[in-house]
């Protein structure tokens, strides 16, 4: 995998690894069902150098943030951009722990959507 080879792979529980992963599994139901009512999009926050790696994999690469954006905030501006534009956020998301995931999905029960936390078990 070309993930091993930049590294970052050793963090398991990255975004990188666990993005291809979900990635991957989409690939595969593509395959399996066909491409025609469907697209693998990757939504940065501004443009990266693995920007070219992703393009042979994603069907296409969005950047929904306006250019002049500082990096840290774009992240965020991202993440709010992709709730406002979807109907239903399936998140793996740790309520115990701080961060952006946690943000966003704070964000879209503020905005009244529909979540699927696969953290969460029904008991």
């Amino acid at each position: 995998m070309e993930l091993k080879s930049r590294g970052l792979a050793k963090r398991r529980k990255s975004r990188y690894l666990y993005g291809e992963e979900v990635a991957s599994a989409i690939k595969r139901v593509q395959n399996s069902l066909g491409h025609h009512n469907s697209s693998l999009v990757l939504l940065q926050p501004y443009p990266m150098k693995d920007d070219e790696y992703y393009e042979k994999f994603y069907d296409e690469i969005w950047y929904p943030v306006k250019p002049k954006t500082h990096p840290k905030a774009a992240i965020t501006k991202r993440n709010q951009w992709m709730i406002d534009n979807a109907d239903l956020l399936v998140a793996f998301v740790n309520l115990d722990q701080k961060g952006g995931a946690l943000t966003t999905l704070k964000y879209a029960e503020k905005q009244g959507m529909e979540i699927v936390n696969l953290a969460i078990r029904d008991e």
